[in-house]
C-alpha cells in the first residue's frame, strides 16, 4: 500500500518553446514562429499586397505628400537648419515605422520642442517675425521708428534677411551689415535735407535718435547710449557715434557674434548642449570654434611685427604665444596670485572659505540627469551670467555696509546643459565667517525660495564650507576649477561629475562656451591691478628700476621674481582703493585718430601716484604688423625678382577636381553699377593670325610660341572649348546630393562649379602670361644696366692705363690707380648682384 501522506513530488515543468516539435497547425503563414516556416519581410509584404489595387497605391502616395506638404508648413516658421533636422528625423520615422508613427513622432515635437524653440527665436528675431502683443517691448521699438524710415522699401526685405540669422554664414552677415548700413545712411541723409537749418544740438539729436531707432529695431544698442541718455555725450561724441552707425564693419562685428549666440540657443533649446548629447555647448559651435581657431594661428604665422624707427622684425604668433594668450601662461599667473593671494592670509590671519552660487531652476534648460526642465523661460546663460553678476553686486554692497572685507577669486563654469554657476575662493577673519554665510544665503536663495523647501534644502542654490588645511591648501581646492577650464593640465584620467566625460576633453568646450556667450571665467576679488604687474615685467633692468625710486625698485623686484603676495602689500595692501595704490598705468592717446575720429587711449608704461614724479614708460618702441618676408618660388616662372604681381579673380590649382573656393565672391544689394578704376579687361576669343603663323600653317611647319603666347593659347582654349559647348558634362557631372535635393539639381549645380572652374583656371594661364612679360621687361632693363656698367668698368680701365703713362708723379698715380680700381670693383659688384 502506498503512503500518500506529506508533500507529493513536483510534477515536471513544461518543455520551453521549441524544446519538443509542435503539432499545432496555424490557419496563416504570418501565424508562425520565427524560424518555423515563415515567409521573409519582403515575401510577406508581398503576401499582403497581393491584393491591392494601383488606386489603394495611389492613394497611399498622395497621402504621404500630403503629410510632407503638411510637414514643411507646420515646420516653416524654424530656422532653416532645424526645418532640415526634424524634416530628416520625421522622413526616418515614416520609412522604418510608417505614416501613422511619423504623424505621432510630429505631433509630439510639435507640443514637446516646437513651443520653447519658438519661444528662444522670438527673444532675438525681429518685430515683424513674430505676434506682439500691446504690451511688447518690439511693438513699442516698430512705434519708434520715424516715418522716413517706416516708409522705405528696404525695410521688409533687411527684417526678412535679419530674422534668417541662424542660417547665415560669415559672407551673408558681411553683406547684411553693408545693406543695412548703406540704408541707413540714405535715411539720414533724407535728414540732412530737412534739418540742416537746425542749429549743431538739434541736428546732432535728430540725427543720432533716428539712427539709435534704428539700431535698436536690429536688435543692438548705439554706441553711447548710455552717456546720451544721461545727457554725458558731446557733440564731438555724438558724431562718432553716428559714423559707427554708418559703417558696415561696425555692424558685422555686433551681428555676427548675435547671430551666433541666436542659433546655440537654439540648439540649446532643441537639446544639442546636455550631458546625453555634447556638454556645455552644441558640436556644432564646438567644431567651428576650434576651427576658427586653427585658421587665425595659420593667418598670423604668416605676419610679422616691425618696429617703425629700426625695422626691426619679430614672429607676431611667437609673441603671442609668449603672453597671457598662451593657455599655459594664463594658467602659471593665475596660480601665482592664488598663491600669492594664500600667502597674504596666512600672514594676516584670514582663513579660507569656499562657495558655489547657482541660478534659480528658471534659468536651467534640462535638469542634472538630461531631462528637459519644465520650469525653463528660455534664458540664455549670458543673461545667467548677468543675473549671477548682479546678484555679486547686491553681495558685496551689504558686505560694505557690514564692514566685513574680503578678498579671493571667482570661476564661473558652465553646468553641462551651458548654465553658468560660480565657484569661489574667500579670505575672510574667523569673526566675520557666520556674518558672511549669513549674507551670502539670504541674498542667494530670495529669488523663487518656494523651490527650497524639499529635503536638499538651500544647497541647489549655495554652498559653503572651510578649508580644511589637513586636506589641502586653499589653491588645491581652486586649482582643479580653474584648470579644467583652461587647458585640463594635471587632469588625466579624471571624469567630470555632471557628464561622465574626461575633463581633459571638456576643457575644449568649457573655453568655447565662455568665447561664444562672452563670458568672464576667472576674476579676482580685491588686491592690486594685474596690468601694472605685467608691465612691471617687461623691464628686465633691476638696477634702472632702483634708480627710479625705492619703492619702485622693490615693486620691479617682486614682479620680476613673481612674488605676488610681496607686490599686492606694497601696493597697499588686497584691500586697497585704487587713490590707495602706489604704482598705476599709465595711458596714452594714439598719435593718429581711427576712422571714427576717435584717438583711443593706449598703454604706454606706468606712474606713481602718491610722488610728483614723471611716467615710466615700459613700451617706447611703436609696432606695426606686416607680411612676413617670405621667398617667393613659382612653377615654370622665375620670380627671382620678388614680383609683387596677383591676378585678382584667379584661384590656384584644386587639389581635387571640385573646387570649393571657385564660386564669386556674394556682393551686396546695390542698384548701381560698381565703379572701376579702369577699362575692364577684354578677352578676345577671335584674334587674327599674322602672316608669319599663316605661312608656317601652309607650309604644315610646326608653330613655335613664345612662353607667354603659349600660356595665353591654353587659356583661350579652355574659353573656347567652354563657350562652344565642346566639354560634355552629362556623364562627368554627377554631384552628390544635398539634404533634399533632386539628383538633376545637384548635376546642374556641379556642372556649374566645374564650368566656373575652368574660367578661373583660364584665368590663371593669362596671369602666368602677364608675370612672364614683366619679368622680360624687367629682365631687359637689368641687362641694360649691366652693359652700361661695364661699359663703364672698361672706359675706367682705358684711363687707368692712359694715366699711368702720362702721369710721372708717383703718389698722384698711386691715387688714381687706387680711385679707379675701387670704381671698377664697385661697378663689377654691382653687376654681379644685379645678375
Amino acid at each position: 500500500m502506498t503512503d500518500t501522506r506529506g508533500r507529493r513530488a513536483p510534477s515536471e515543468p513544461k518543455p520551453y518553446p521549441g524544446a519538443q516539435p509542435e503539432n499545432i497547425q496555424y490557419a496563416w503563414p504570418w501565424q508562425l514562429p520565427r524560424g518555423k516556416g515563415r515567409p521573409h519581410a519582403e515575401k510577406f509584404e508581398e503576401t499582403l499586397n497581393v491584393d491591392r489595387r494601383p488606386s489603394d497605391e495611389l492613394y497611399e502616395s498622395q497621402q504621404d505628400d500630403l503629410f510632407f506638404r503638411e510637414t514643411d508648413q507646420l515646420l516653416l516658421p524654424l530656422p532653416r537648419f532645424l526645418r532640415l533636422r526634424i524634416r530628416t528625423r520625421i522622413l526616418s520615422v515614416h520609412r522604418l515605422q510608417g505614416r501613422a508613427i511619423a504623424k505621432l513622432k510630429l505631433k509630439d515635437i510639435l507640443r514637446r520642442d516646437m513651443p520653447i524653440v519658438m519661444g528662444v527665436h522670438g527673444q532675438y528675431a525681429t518685430c515683424e517675425a513674430r505676434a506682439m502683443t500691446p504690451n511688447d517691448s518690439g511693438l513699442q521699438k516698430i512705434q519708434a521708428l520715424s516715418a522716413t524710415i517706416k516708409a522705405s522699401t528696404e525695410l521688409g526685405e533687411l527684417t526678412e534677411r535679419f530674422n534668417r540669422l541662424p542660417d547665415a554664414g560669415d559672407e551673408d552677415i558681411e553683406l547684411l551689415a553693408q545693406d543695412i548700413a548703406r540704408h541707413l545712411f540714405a535715411i539720414l541723409a533724407d535728414i540732412d535735407d530737412v534739418a540742416s537749418q537746425q542749429d549743431d544740438e538739434l541736428y546732432a539729436t535728430l540725427m543720432y535718435d533716428e539712427a539709435a531707432a534704428l539700431a535698436a529695431y536690429f536688435r543692438l544698442n548705439a554706441p553711447n547710449l548710455d552717456k546720451y541718455r544721461r545727457r554725458k555725450l558731446d557733440l564731438d561724441g555724438v558724431a562718432i557715434a553716428i559714423r559707427k552707425m554708418m559703417d558696415g564693419k561696425f555692424w558685422y562685428r555686433n551681428l555676427r557674434p548675435y547671430a551666433r549666440r541666436w542659433r546655440e540657443h537654439l540648439q540649446i533649446a532643441f537639446g544639442d548642449a546636455r550631458r546625453k548629447a555634447s556638454p556645455y555647448c552644441s558640436e556644432y559651435w564646438v567644431k567651428t570654434w576650434d576651427t576658427n581657431r586653427k585658421r587665425s594661428r595659420e593667418y598670423m604665422s604668416g605676419l610679422e611685427i616691425e618696429d617703425e624707427k629700426t625695422g626691426e622684425r619679430l614672429s607676431l604668433i611667437e609673441q603671442i604665444d609668449s603672453s597671457v594668450s598662451n593657455p599655459a601662461k594664463r594658467r602659471v599667473e593665475l596660480m601665482t596670485r592664488i598663491g600669492g593671494f594664500e600667502k597674504i592670509a596666512k600672514e594676516q590671519g584670514y582663513s579660507g572659505v569656499f562657495f558655489t552660487l547657482t541660478a534659480p531652476s528658471k534659468y536651467h534648460a534640462y535638469t542634472m540627469y538630461g531631462h528637459r526642465n519644465a520650469k525653463w523661460q528660455g534664458i540664455s546663460p549670458r543673461k545667467t551670467q548677468r543675473y549671477l553678476t548682479q546678484l555679486w553686486e547686491q553681495i558685496r554692497a551689504e558686505l560694505a555696509r557690514a564692514h566685513i572685507p574680503v578678498f579671493g577669486i571667482r570661476v564661473a563654469e558652465p553646468h553641462h546643459d551651458g548654465t553658468p554657476h560660480w565657484h569661489g575662493l574667500l579670505f575672510i577673519l574667523d569673526e566675520h565667517r557666520e556674518e558672511l554665510e549669513s549674507i551670502m544665503r539670504e541674498y542667494a536663495t530670495r529669488e523663487d525660495a518656494h523651490e527650497l523647501k524639499g529635503k536638499h534644502g538651500d544647497h541647489p542654490r549655495f554652498e559653503m564650507k572651510d578649508i580644511d588645511s589637513s586636506v589641502g591648501s586653499a589653491t588645491g581646492y581652486i586649482v582643479k576649477y580653474i584648470s579644467k577650464n583652461i587647458d585640463g593640465y594635471g587632469l588625466k584620467g579624471e571624469l567630470d561629475k555632471e557628464t561622465g566625460k574626461p575633463l581633459t576633453l571638456t576643457c575644449k568646450n568649457a573655453t568655447a562656451w565662455a568665447s561664444l556667450w562672452g563670458i568672464r571665467q576667472f576674476q579676482f576679488l580685491g588686491g592690486a591691478p594685474v596690468s601694472v604687474w605685467r608691465e612691471l615685467r617687461r623691464m628686465h633692468n633691476q638696477a634702472l628700476a632702483d634708480s627710479v625710486g625705492p619703492v619702485f625698485g622693490q615693486l620691479h623686484f617682486a614682479a620680476d621674481n613673481a612674488q605676488w603676495n610681496d607686490y599686492v602689500m606694497l601696493q597697499g595692501g588686497p584691500f586697497a582703493t585704487r587713490r590707495e595704490l602706489a604704482l598705476r598705468t599709465y595711458y596714452q592717446p594714439r598719435a593718429n585718430p581711427n576712422d571714427y575720429g576717435e584717438q583711443p587711449e593706449i598703454i604706454k608704461g606706468v606712474y606713481q601716484q602718491l610722488e610728483n614724479t614723471l611716467p615710466i614708460i615700459t613700451r617706447s618702441r611703436t609696432w606695426k604688423i606686416v607680411k612676413k618676408k617670405t621667398d617667393l618660388v613659382g612653377e615654370g616662372v622665375d620670380l627671382d625678382l620678388c614680383l609683387d604681381f596677383d591676378l585678382r579673380d584667379a584661384s590656384a590649382a584644386s587639389r581635387t577636381r571640385v573646387n570649393n573656393c571657385t564660386s564669386p565672391k556674394k556682393q551686396p544689394v546695390d542698384n548701381t553699377p560698381p565703379p572701376h578704376q579702369g577699362d575692364p579687361e577684354q578677352l578676345d576669343m577671335e584674334q587674327e593670325l599674322t602672316k608669319q603663323i599663316q605661312k608656317d600653317l601652309l607650309s604644315n611647319k610646326k608653330i613655335t610660341r613664345s612662353p607667354e603666347e603659349d600660356l595665353r593659347h591654353q587659356g583661350y582654349e579652355l574659353l573656347y572649348r567652354l563657350e562652344e559647348g565642346l566639354i560634355d558634362f552629362t556623364t562627368n557631372a554627377i554631384g552628390r546630393r544635398r539634404p533634399f535635393e533632386l539628383q538633376e539639381e545637384a548635376n546642374a549645380r556641379y556642372a556649374a562649379q566645374i564650368k566656373q572652374e575652368i574660367r578661373n583656371q583660364a584665368l590663371s594661364y593669362f596671369g602666368a602670361a602677364e608675370q612672364v612679360v614683366r619679368k622680360r621687361v624687367l629682365d631687359e632693363k637689368a641687362s641694360g644696366l649691366v652693359e652700361r656698367m661695364r661699359c663703364a668698368a672698361k672706359i675706367g680701365q682705358e684711363a687707368h692705363s692712359q694715366t699711368s703713362e702720362t702721369t710721372s708723379n708717383a703718389v698722384a698715380k698711386q691715387e688714381i690707380s687706387k680711385t679707379v680700381s675701387n670704381f671698377i670693383e664697385r661697378m663689377a659688384r654691382a653687376a654681379k648682384g644685379l645678375k
